[in-house]
């Protein structure tokens, strides 16, 4: 499933977080114990989906506000059954609000 979410943002041109920084926002993920990560820009729900499989205590908060792109992020989120691990909303980032404390905040 992964290899077909890269390839359909590589067919689609959508921008997705490469192999290098993926490295690195892993390290950094562990490095801290990141549990709760808030995700500004789902694109199609690969980095959550990878920061999730990083550790099974890891939930992720995602905010698109591109619908045909939340869409296909749902879609996604659901094919890999992390819908528990990943709330995605469909708005803005700018008109999200919350009390919930993050251990990293992921643009």
């Amino acid at each position: 499933m992964l290899e077909e979410i890269r390839k359909y943002a590589k067919d689609n041109r959508v921008q997705i977080i490469n192999d290098e920084g993926l490295e690195f926002l892993t390290k950094q993920i562990n490095k801290y114990n990141s549990k709760d990560i808030l995700e500004l820009g789902s694109a199609i729900g690969y980095s959550a989906i990878m920061m999730c499989q990083i550790d099974d205590d890891i939930k992720v908060v995602t905010i698109e506000k591109d619908e045909e792109r939340y869409l296909e992020a749902v879609k996604n989120i659901n094919g890999m059954k992390l819908n528990d691990k990943i709330e995605i909303h469909l708005m803005d980032a700018l008109d999200y609000q919350t009390d919930k404390k993050f251990d990293l905040i992921f643009l």
